[in-house]
């Protein structure tokens, strides 16, 4: 009788063959066999030892069974295989007695069988006072971490809470960093945030993201970027841009932005009530009267193909000032991906659903472009603020 089992590759393992009543005593006549029974065989000490020495001098395991009379047919290959594997591994770790057969040792305790009920009765009541004391550690342990979990809540809410801007998981790592000297991965952070319901703002999906391959077209002014964003050399390349906020009730205000695209900082901003062609020159405006802010001799500013930057009067400016043009494609928002960025990051941090009047709304920004400059770091930029790696790209330059 044989309970066969079939590999991937089809061959047949015979390992858990069955012996027949025929086989069993044709295998109990091999003075090397101990005991055989209908699932299984026990090899002599004599045998095992004999194996290893005729293996170690290049013997096959088939040859060594073979000349020790077994039938192979009968005890299959890959008994014979497991075998020799398992008395190679217990010789090479305890040497000759690794091969002696343990399992004819008794030990002390008795079989179930064997005890009375008064026995069987302890055994059971000490079963469970081992269980009982097990949940009592199970339950110490989950108390304990939950006390954890709450003192390492409270540091993340500090960061969180820094400055009075929400963050998600990278940010409070940093922040945790930067001010308050603790390191925490970003593993731990997340999950925390996700047991205690600590919300990062979440942008909507951006409508023009759709557009990434949008095909060549005619514009007003090359793109001469191409997406060549970080040059390391701050005051070269100046990305710009201009989105609107909704504040108080249904009022409605445009913010005009200029950022260094090698750190991301905010080099000018100008905002408005309105869209006129007023808002996109005075930036550039306040961008020339900073004179904290150094350009570089082939300095260059680009921006979509919107009506503001492609108007004879903002050309007249930035020729003026000496300032080079470059545009994006048509339709393409990835062409000026970090301005894009920088509004998405600015409508998911400032508390404008707290601003009514424009004075309000001006103080908001105000404070969130200070707040961005000089405390928040980002991860592209090795984990700096945009001052500091300005400062850091001069420092290497």
């Amino acid at each position: 009788m044989y309970n066969y089992r079939t590999d991937m590759k089809g061959r047949t393992n015979m390992s858990n063959k069955l012996f027949t009543d025929t086989e069993q005593k044709l295998l109990s006549q091999n003075p090397y066999v101990k005991k055989v029974s209908k699932k299984g065989i026990t090899y002599t000490e004599e045998f095992r030892q004999l194996f290893i020495v005729e293996n170690n001098k290049g013997t096959l395991p088939r040859e060594i069974f073979e000349a020790c009379g077994f039938d192979i047919e009968i005890l299959g290959m890959s008994r014979v295989r497991a075998c020799g594997k398992r008395w190679r591994a217990n010789y090479k770790c305890n040497g000759v007695d690794g091969l002696s057969d343990s399992r004819g040792l008794k030990s002390n305790r008795k079989n179930d069988s064997d005890l009375t009920l008064e026995e069987k009765y302890n055994r059971l009541l000490a079963q469970n006072a081992l269980l009982a004391a097990e949940n009592d550690l199970l339950k110490k342990m989950r108390q304990k971490k939950e006390e954890n979990d709450i003192k390492l809540r409270d540091v993340n809410l500090k960061a969180y809470k820094f400055k009075n801007r929400k963050k998600g998981a990278k940010l409070i790592k940093m922040t945790l960093q930067d001010h308050f000297d603790t390191n925490f991965n970003l593993k731990r952070i997340r999950r925390i945030m996700k047991k205690f319901d600590i919300f990062c703002p979440v942008r909507k999906a951006n409508p023009y993201r759709r557009m990434m391959k949008a095909t060549q077209e005619h514009r007003v002014v090359s793109n001469k970027l191409k997406r060549k964003f970080r040059q390391n050399m701050p005051g070269k390349v100046l990305l710009t841009d201009i989105t609107y906020l909704f504040y108080g009730k249904g009022k409605k205000a445009y913010l005009s932005t200029i950022l260094d695209a090698a750190t991301n900082e905010t080099l000018a901003y100008n905002l408005s009530p309105n869209m006129k062609l007023d808002l996109a020159i005075d930036t550039i405006h306040k961008l020339k009267k900073n004179r904290k802010i150094n350009l570089h001799k082939d300095v260059y500013i680009h921006s979509d193909q919107g009506v503001h930057y492609t108007s004879p009067q903002f050309q007249k400016i930035l020729r003026k000032y000496e300032i080079g043009q470059s545009m994006s494609r048509r339709g393409n928002c990835w062409d000026n991906a970090p301005q894009e960025s920088f509004f998405g990051h600015l409508k998911d941090e400032i508390n404008i659903k707290q601003c009514n009047t424009f004075e309000e709304l001006k103080q908001e920004i105000d404070d969130y472009i200070l707040y961005y400059n000089n405390y928040r770091g980002q991860w592209n930029l090795k984990k700096m603020t945009p001052v500091k790696y300005r400062n850091h790209l001069l420092k290497v330059a």
